[in-house]
């Protein structure tokens, strides 16, 4: 099976780093080394905890303000496509080498920042991913290390494995070559960071493609509500699929690939909540720019189903049914 990694390193200093500068002129770890397995406490220096069984959202996507230099990218695939909204316009490294596929993303300004994510790679089957945070962009001061963690989650159901599948014993995901769901790589930190830059390695030797697509980045702080989503959410599809039928009957399908949809009521709101972030949300985002949702931050075997790159249909209005107390059903459908 072929085998890749991932890093995420994350500073809060300003970055000038260039196509092909070196690890050790970036101030980075070399991977592979003695160091890369120890994993740091971060200190008690933190904004806010991140809750691990409550819905997350997370606004707005970074990536386009920020600036993209590092690794060989081909000419006509280049890096600046992770900020094209287009998932399908790839950003394609020359080769495999790690010192083709590591790239810089340096934020406009010091920016909260809690998930970074991969969408539409061909990233194998045994990627890892770690995360280090750091205070300033010299390296000193390390606030968050995840070690490493798998890029494809444990996300299928026990019941639906036979014996003879791949990932009988491990749980590993095994998505068929004809799966329609989007290869989507998500780290959530935890809790939430002040950070300048994000570098990003990846090694991924043995990718039978001999190079790394990536369709999009997704990089941005995250916000949990005081009280979580109500019973009653609903998770669903948009099929657009299309049919015509011959004269003798028969049926002649053009396919689409189907979006995934969720309907959740949040109707604990406080009026802060209600207004400094439901109502904003609803006015900078409107309907064309991205929202990450996730159902919650623990692992569990839906995870990769309930985690993805979306954007809301048109906004519920804001209700306020009790004293102090707003209520809002929001609607999001997958951007594929």
């Amino acid at each position: 099976m072929a085998s890749a990694v991932v890093s995420f390193w994350i500073y809060g200093g300003s970055v000038t780093g260039q196509l092909g500068t070196s690890a050790s002129r970036l101030g980075l770890m070399r991977l592979g080394t003695a160091s890369d397995s120890v994993v740091v406490t971060p200190p008690a220096t933190q904004e806010s905890l991140l809750r691990n069984d409550v819905v997350t959202l997370c606004w707005p996507n970074r990536i386009g303000s920020s600036v993209l230099s590092g690794g060989a990218w081909q000419p006509t695939l280049p890096l600046e496509n992770i900020a094209n909204k287009v998932f399908a316009k790839k950003a394609r490294s020359l080769n495999v080498d790690e010192s083709s596929t590591q790239f810089r993303i340096s934020l406009d300004k010091g920016r909260p920042v809690a998930v970074v994510s991969l969408a539409a790679h061909n990233l194998s089957q045994d990627a890892e991913v770690r995360v280090v945070a750091y205070a300033n962009v010299e390296g000193v001061g390390m606030v968050y290390d995840s070690g490493f963690l798998p890029a494809w989650p444990a996300s299928y159901l026990p019941e639906t494995l036979e014996w003879e599948d791949n990932n009988f014993w491990f749980g590993d995901a095994d998505l068929d070559v004809d799966s329609e769901y989007t290869p989507l790589t998500t780290v959530f930190f935890g809790d939430i960071y002040n950070a300048e830059a994000v570098d990003v390695f990846i090694r991924d030797l043995s990718n039978v493609d001999g190079y790394v697509d990536i369709g999009r980045c997704f990089i941005s702080g995250a916000w949990q509500p005081e009280t979580n989503m109500s019973y009653g959410l609903e998770y669903g599809h948009i099929i657009g699929t299309t049919v015509e039928e011959a004269n003798d009957g028969t049926e002649y399908f053009d396919r689409k690939r189907a979006k995934r949809t969720v309907s959740l009521s949040l109707d604990w709101l406080t009026q802060s909540e209600a207004f400094s972030r439901i109502y904003a949300m609803q006015r900078d985002q409107g309907i064309d720019r991205e929202i990450l949702f996730a159902h919650e931050l623990n692992a569990s075997d839906e995870s990769f189903y309930r985690t993805f790159i979306g954007r809301l249909q048109q906004p519920d209005p804001i209700a306020n049914p009790y004293y102090a107390t707003h209520t809002n059903r929001i609607n999001i459908q997958e951007i594929i």
